[in-house]
């Protein structure tokens, strides 16, 4: 099997300079809004890390390999499994912070009077629609 070819593993990114690389992909990402690649020895990228949107409109934050497989659920249990504890809360926050800040956009896309529009948005959720509820019975 080629080298290109083999898949990646918990053990890939199981190092604390890999974690590390990783995370510094993320936030580079988040503020730049560009993916971010790692880069293995000889130069070639090896990772890419996104955000991306999913069908319903939600961030997420995507890790492809050279392959274009998706890995961020290797990412993950490496994380939890092999990454000491600084690293893994730092990866949580990093996916945390998107997810907080769709929230948010819902929050102020509803607080701005458009209501109707996000019931008649596909990207609208029985969560975003809870929401708007709720923010009408306090108003």
């Amino acid at each position: 099997m080629s080298r290109a070819r083999r898949r990646l593993n918990v053990t890939t990114f199981a190092s604390d300079k890999v974690s590390l690389d990783i995370i510094d992909a993320m936030l580079e990402a988040r503020v730049s809004g560009r993916p971010q690649y790692l880069m293995n020895r000889k130069g070639q990228p090896w990772l890419r890390v996104a955000i991306e949107r999913d069908d319903s409109g939600r961030q997420f934050y995507q890790f492809l390999d050279r392959g274009n497989r998706e890995c961020g659920h290797i990412i993950r249990r490496a994380a939890l499994t092999r990454w000491n504890l600084f690293n893994l809360r730092q990866l949580e926050r990093l996916e945390l912070q998107i997810i907080r800040q769709a929230v948010a956009d819902e929050w102020r896309y509803a607080a701005s009077g458009d209501r109707h529009i996000i019931a008649a948005n596909k990207t609208a959720t029985p969560e975003t629609q809870r929401n708007v509820n709720t923010m009408e019975q306090h108003q």
